[in-house]
């Protein structure tokens, strides 16, 4: 079992949880909040991931597989950051 890969998942895991609260606390964005960094190093952290747990199980993926993960995982995070922050504003009923 890979457990340098299951502790960058939660590392990633934390850190896109603690920014997304940040994003839905901005009220819709109107407060300056440092949210973006979550897109920048957890893709990272969760492609090395990916790595770790491949070559462990040996899977054998090319290498664009990798940055097929982190270019995803780049536009869920925006998208995830987004709506947060659109929905910040709005009371939770």
């Amino acid at each position: 079992m890979p457990y340098a890969a299951i502790v960058l998942l939660v590392v990633a895991a934390g850190w896109i949880g603690l920014k997304v609260r940040a994003a839905y606390g901005s009220f819709g964005g109107r407060e300056p909040v440092t949210v973006y960094d979550a897109a920048t190093w957890p893709p990272f952290l969760i492609a090395i991931a990916a790595y770790l747990i491949s070559s462990t199980y040996e899977m054998g993926w090319p290498g664009w597989m990798y940055i097929v993960v982190w270019v995803a995982s780049v536009v869920v995070i925006i998208g995830v950051i987004k709506v947060s922050m659109m929905m910040g504003d709005k009371p939770l009923c």
